[in-house]
């Protein structure tokens, strides 16, 4: 009779007799905890448990899954199937597993855990179906590559993240550069108006009417928002120069942005 190198959730506690010292050495510490849960009968979801002696036959192997073992894989993946009524792979309704490490003792360098394996560019379309939710099913992807990536291919999940941080924070400084170029038309347009009401000499105000006549010109002909710190900028010296409200508006304008941003989280995005 050949070893057994897989064993299923629901028959670890039977198969050794309940030995905790048996099952841990073979099923090592995470396997031996499972078998144990499911025999109490706590809800514990199906799978299966390949055996720390696979381990030592996968080295003595030169490194190399030997054909049983494989085998056993595939055989207790349909199990799987059929317990859980989903199917590896599939693009209607696919069967999503996670890869744990457990070695009879623990110790630090063990091998992270693999999410979601089972997604791929199809399957994870059905799972966007099945869900009605493509975000949730696109970020189920997401997390299986960076994972496989860092586990199995030795990708760094840094290169990731930076990818993912540096999107978040474009996004972020576009939108603190479309709530300036607002708050800077509003003004000077409210200017324009108390100008043309007479409410203030509009001799004073002339240059900063015609800037802000520019600034609308240009918001509709041009792409405005790329520039507009830049622009920001140098509209504030020149409010600087005509008047002691046209400093006061400058100050405003950089400051309360700020502190708006800072509320809504685009504080980081352009300190």
């Amino acid at each position: 009779m050949s070893k057994k190198f897989l064993y299923l959730f629901k028959e670890g506690h039977d198969a050794f007799g309940g030995d905790q010292t048996t099952m841990k050495n073979t099923l090592g510490g995470k396997g031996a905890g499972l078998a144990e849960m499911t025999h109490a009968g706590m809800p514990v979801p199906q799978g299966f448990t390949i055996t720390t002696e696979a381990c030592t036959q996968y080295y003595a192997d030169n490194r190399e899954i030997n054909d049983e073992i494989k085998a056993d894989i595939f055989k207790y993946m349909g199990i799987l199937e059929e317990q859980t009524g989903k199917t590896f792979g599939s693009i209607e309704n696919p069967l999503l597993v996670s890869v744990r490490s457990g070695a009879r003792q623990s110790m630090p360098g063990m091998m992270d855990t693999i999410l979601n394996l089972g997604l791929n560019d199809e399957a994870v379309e059905g799972l966007a179906k099945k869900t009605n939710n493509a975000r949730f099913a696109y970020d189920c992807y997401r997390r299986f590559v960076q994972m496989f990536a860092d586990v199995v291919m030795m990708v760094p999940k840094s290169l990731f993240e930076v990818e993912t941080y540096l999107r978040q924070k474009k996004r972020e400084r576009e939108r603190v550069r479309v709530f300036r170029a607002l708050l800077l038309v509003s003004f000077l347009v409210l200017w324009e108006v108390a100008a043309d009401l007479r409410w203030i000499d509009p001799f004073i105000f002339s240059s900063p009417v015609r800037v802000g006549k520019t600034f609308v010109t240009l918001l509709t002909e041009q792409n405005l928002l790329r520039h507009i710190g830049i622009t920001v900028y140098e509209t504030g010296i020149s409010f600087l120069l005509v008047s002691a409200l046209g400093m006061a508006f400058a100050v405003l304008l950089w400051l309360f942005p700020r502190f708006s941003a800072q509320k809504s989280g685009f504080y980081a995005a352009y300190l």
